[in-house]
């Protein structure tokens, strides 16, 4: 890393320096590109990565840079040569106070491949790149805000602060909206004492979440919302405080509501209201108060895009997935649904070894994926009726890495290319293809390989036919300890009728709930169950 900015000699800008170093590796985890960082007004380079693939002194760079700065949007640039440049304002204080500007390669690799993808398709993944941008720029933003708040604190406002960063630590991008609402508003009735509290989103369709002793049925609450909000004072920017709603021209037949602190839109970016109703201390609704729910109101809505956003990704993810699954499907009539079989026996077998939820939605998505590669192999050598020669075997072998490149650039499925890889591996080391062995093989491909020999001996295929179910498990246990993980063999053999009651299904609720499950990985989140999705 070439720090090209900071003085040498100098405390302040090595711990600047430094900090600058961690905003760039927090980047570069998050999004998996170089990022660099310019100086917003001049777009000079305060730190760059040693070989970025890019001009940063490039015209473009800068006002790019400078668009970024001025509007605090994230967005993604065809830059020159291989590669886009996706910029991201970094906020300190109330100013966007430097750009990172990552290089996300391999557009022109993906032009030129056999498989491309649609315009409309290409585009629809920058908006979700660019989306995803700025939902990690608002979050820092957020962040910034309540280390600030921290800075200027005191002791009174201490628990308030602490309410905060819990909430800031329960934002994930995988939480149910309403779930993190009703979390936040009961947050904020633990530091401010209040009758009601109430997110209503914009949107009359979406439901309104209340805490507390409501004095109004929801609708009304909305009603008194917009009509409270046409008269929110300048004083308080996208606020409106009525400490004596009864003495309104606008509030006198609302029984039972004396006053209300509203925190609407700002600049048009909220995706709701929050407001409070019947301060139950003697002091009444002030700017105080306003400051404690500002930056609660600023985490309902980030969560509330962010939702979107995950929900963007996991149909993403859903479509791709099953659009692999079809295409394995496709390639032979006899093994058709053999991926999606595999994947349910798999489950099977996790349940029966006592894995979490997570493993399970692991082994479900390996499962329909294991063999993907089988894209790669030719039709004569898959559907050959006959034995296979020794140069046609080695061609069928080559699918598992075949499997591992198509999926490794897709983040949210690492977790399924060791099973993917090494599904043929034997238990005394003579599999396929790095003759790992025993408890050297991961016990995902352990899992997969007793699932995917039970299909095959289960069903028909073109060089033979189905074998008995007797025959089947007497097969399993002779291969125990050499071709199987004798464990897997033993899970295999203790749920024997419910594997043998699997069959083809489709692909429905259960590939979602891996999906979800496969997305959320990566974040905070309460355990889900696979088991009864797996079932249906």
């Amino acid at each position: 890393m070439t720090n090209v900015a900071a003085p040498s000699g100098s405390s302040l800008s090595g711990s600047r320096s430094v900090q600058r170093e961690l905003r760039l590796d927090a980047l570069r985890r998050e999004f998996g590109v170089p990022f660099a960082l310019l100086e917003p007004r001049w777009g000079r380079v305060m730190l760059s990565p040693d070989g970025f693939p890019c001009d940063l002194g490039a015209p473009y760079v800068v006002q790019l840079v400078r668009r970024v700065a001025a509007d605090g949007q994230a967005e993604l640039y065809d830059g020159r040569g291989d590669c886009q440049l996706l910029a991201v304002p970094i906020w300190r204080r109330d100013r966007v106070r430097a750009v990172a500007i990552g290089a996300v390669k391999g557009c022109d690799e993906a032009r030129s491949h056999e498989v491309t993808t649609s315009q409309a398709a290409s585009q629809t993944a920058s908006h979700r790149l660019e989306r995803w941008a700025q939902s990690y720029a608002d979050n820092q933003r957020l962040n910034e805000q309540l280390r600030c708040l921290r800075a200027q604190s005191v002791e009174t406002s201490g628990r308030r602060l602490a309410m905060l960063d819990r909430l800031a630590g329960r934002l994930a991008i995988s939480d149910d909206p309403e779930r993190f609402q009703s979390l936040a508003l009961r947050a904020v009735a633990e530091s401010l004492a209040a009758g009601c509290f109430a997110w209503a989103p914009f949107s009359r369709s979406a439901p309104m979440t209340i805490v507390g002793d409501a004095p109004l049925p929801s609708e009304m609450i909305r009603d008194l919302i917009e009509t409270a909000s046409a008269r929110c004072s300048p004083d308080h920017g996208p606020a409106m405080i009525e400490n004596n709603v009864r003495a309104t021209s606008w509030g006198g037949h609302l029984d039972g509501v004396y006053s209300v602190v509203i925190v609407g839109p700002e600049a048009n970016k909220f995706g709701g209201r929050l407001v409070v109703i019947n301060k139950r201390s003697s002091e009444p609704f002030d700017d105080q108060d306003v400051a404690l729910l500002r930056p609660v109101a600023t985490l309902l809505d980030m969560q509330h895009r962010n939702s979107s956003t995950y929900t963007d990704l996991k149909e993403l993810l859903f479509g791709v997935v099953r659009a692999l699954a079809s295409a394995i499907d496709a390639k032979d009539q006899y093994t058709r649904g053999h991926s999606e079989r595999v994947a349910r026996v798999a489950v099977c077998l996790g349940r029966q070894l006592r894995l979490g939820a997570d493993e399970l939605s692991n082994l479900y998505l390996a499962g329909l994926l294991h063999d993907v590669g089988k894209i790669g192999v030719g039709d004569e050598v898959l559907k050959k009726a006959g034995s296979l020669t020794d140069c046609e075997y080695q061609h069928v072998t080559t699918h598992v890495e075949i499997g591992v490149s198509i999926l490794r650039e897709l983040k949210r499925l690492r977790h399924v290319l060791p099973g993917v890889r090494h599904h043929h591996e034997r238990y005394d080391g003579r599999g396929y293809p790095d003759k790992l062995s025993g408890e050297g093989i991961p016990l995902i491909a352990r899992i997969l390989a007793v699932a995917d020999a039970f299909d095959a001996m289960s069903s028909d295929r073109a060089y033979r036919t189905r074998r008995a179910p007797e025959e089947v498990a007497d097969n399993l246990r002779r291969g125990a300890g050499q071709q199987w993980d004798p464990k897997v063999v033993a899970a295999a053999l203790a749920c024997w009728d419910e594997i043998m009651a699997i069959g083809q299904r489709g692909l429905g609720q259960s590939l979602r709930v891996a999906v979800d499950d496969a997305l959320r990985q990566d974040y905070p989140r309460p355990q889900s169950s696979l088991v009864a999705s797996a079932e249906q």
